[in-house]
């Protein structure tokens, strides 16, 4: 397998040595740098796509956060990128290196499972699906009456902030069971001609996805859910249900990203629009009355397309100031899995700490980017977390339990969307909350390998 990979080892090392030596040349030699890696890793990471490979969405998520607001730094000059001449050239070095040293001991690494059936016993899935449902169903009721039930619709996002302890532990839940939306979506297909079945379904996910939206005021769980169920729908056509009829066909045959690519760009593309409409229509005159080329640079200068200048204003913050948190975000990972009752820490997140610096806000979070984090922490050599973050990838992307690593990449997405962001300690514990669920719905379901 290593030779295999070993072209993509080889081109990841030479793109790691070009990063380098970025401040040699001029801006030029920077966008072309940018544009190739850009093309070589959207091209490595489809190609060995095939829904379990949680490598796909880190690559996706770091292409869209830190890489397009530099190649549109040189389409329009000057009017996306901001910060010193300093910042931004250590932002340029760790943007490219960082990703291509996570790639290379990925490949070192990974080794591709391939299958030709997955059969599971339909009185398992239904134990599964309800044991899965009364679980998430149970954290939505306690999310719900945590945060003052139908009162929190009056409330502001800042008021919700305040909300702890039980919400946390409610949304800890959902969590755990939160692969009850994969199997929903392969419900779903089989009842795919039952009217009556998709009405139903489609009341209970709405009233669902309501509570989670009164109760976090984000689009993470609405998106997390749809991408997982849709992703069941997918893969149900590839999964032997014994008892039912209608399975497209009993092989595992390599299925396209194309399709899912699409799905997934349109539903990234309205949340983005819905999220910067707001912005607009809140803070201007009750309309949305903007060009087309403004939107698009408002968008990638400081919106979900690119989050590079919020880097670069911390690594000015940071390299002005000599902060160094000396591994500090680590920690606090460790101690934020301790409950409450056992040891009331009161710790910050790195995202809650640089939140407070940069504008005295104690409720205000600001993610310092995957790589921001590991400067923040160790400067230049915060390059090791990244041969870390390769390496668990590559274990997880190579794991021989392949439903669970369809379920697993079905839910994923948007949480290694918020760690490629920066946001450490709650992408992390969540993540894992999930795949110990996983777990147990995998002794539950006892899939069979063939």
């Amino acid at each position: 397998m290593l030779k295999k990979h070993l072209i993509y080892i080889i081109l990841n090392s030479c793109f790691i040595l070009m990063s380098v030596a970025l401040p040699w040349f001029g801006q030029g030699y920077i966008f072309l740098v940018y544009v190739l890696s850009f093309i070589f890793l959207l091209y490595q990471a489809i190609s060995i796509f095939d829904f379990k490979t949680n490598y796909f969405w880190f690559v996706l998520s770091y292409l869209v956060l830190f890489y397009i607001s530099p190649i549109f730094e040189f389409i329009y000059p000057k009017e996306i990128l901001d910060g010193s001449t300093t910042a931004i050239n250590i932002y340029n070095i760790l943007s490219i290196s960082s990703i291509h040293i996570l790639s290379l001991f990925y490949f070192c690494v990974y080794q591709k499972k391939t299958i030709k059936n997955i059969t599971i016993s339909k009185d398992r899935f239904d134990l599964s699906f309800n044991v899965m449902a009364l679980g998430a169903t149970l954290g939505t009721i306690w999310l719900f009456f945590t945060v003052g039930g139908f009162s929190a619709i009056n409330s502001t996002r800042v008021d919700l902030k305040y909300v702890q302890g039980g919400k946390t532990y409610a949304l800890w839940l959902i969590y755990l069971f939160s692969s009850v939306f994969f199997l929903a979506g392969i419900k779903l297909y089989k009842n795919r001609k039952n009217l009556f079945f998709i009405f139903i379904f489609l009341l209970v996910l709405f009233l669902a996805e309501f509570v989670y939206f009164i109760a976090l005021r984000n689009r993470t769980m609405i998106l997390m859910h749809i991408t997982s169920i849709l992703i069941g729908y997918i893969l149900s056509k590839k999964i032997i249900i014994e008892g039912w009829n209608s399975n497209v066909s009993e092989n595992m045959k390599k299925m396209r990203v194309l399709p899912l690519m699409i799905i997934m760009s349109g539903l990234a593309a309205l949340g983005i629009f819905i999220r910067f409409a707001r912005g607009i229509y809140l803070e201007g005159d009750s309309s949305i009355s903007i060009s087309a080329k403004d939107m698009l640079i408002e968008s990638i200068k400081g919106g979900d397309f690119g989050y590079a200048n919020m880097v670069i204003r911390i690594i000015d913050y940071s390299y002005y100031s000599d902060l160094a948190l000396n591994g500090q975000s680590y920690l606090r990972l460790f101690m934020a899995i301790i409950p409450d009752f056992i040891y009331d820490k009161k710790i910050l997140t790195t995202d809650a700490l640089i939140g407070q610096l940069l504008t005295g806000l104690d409720v205000m979070t600001i993610p310092p980017g995957v790589f921001g984090d590991s400067y923040l922490n160790f400067g230049f050599l915060g390059f090791f977390v990244f041969i870390v973050y390769g390496v668990m990838l590559a274990v997880i992307d190579s794991s021989k339990k392949i439903l669970i690593g369809y379920i697993f990449f079905s839910l994923s997405f948007t949480m290694i969307y918020h760690f490629v962001r920066g946001s450490f300690v709650n992408a992390l514990i969540s993540l894992l909350i999930v795949y110990v669920g996983l777990l147990f719905l995998n002794n539950i379901l006892r899939p069979r390998y063939s």
